[in-house]
């Protein structure tokens, strides 16, 4: 039984693996560009509804994505905050 529970474990993480990409593809934008606060909530989020138990970090977006990191300026702080541009999805 113990094989059996490892072996669906694996396999569950795959698929849940799978569903997070999907979701990321579709949730994220090329040509956009985000926060890294942002990012971070987000993927969160859609780790939690994945059930993907992995802790989000906003660099986890260069699995999926080309990214180049730059700044937005926050329109009601006026202050600078760190960014990832989206150039492109990775093959």
């Amino acid at each position: 039984a113990t094989l059996e529970k490892e072996f669906n474990r694996l396999v569950g993480v795959q698929n849940n693996e799978d569903r997070v990409k999907f979701k990321v593809l579709d949730f994220f934008k090329v040509g956009e560009k985000y926060t890294k606060a942002y990012i971070k909530t987000e993927l969160g989020k859609i780790y939690e509804e994945c059930e993907y138990t992995v802790v989000a970090k906003a660099t986890d977006l260069e699995q999926w994505f080309v990214l180049k990191s730059t700044q937005i300026t926050n329109s009601l702080t006026k202050k600078r905050d760190m960014a990832y541009e989206i150039l492109s999805i990775k093959e």
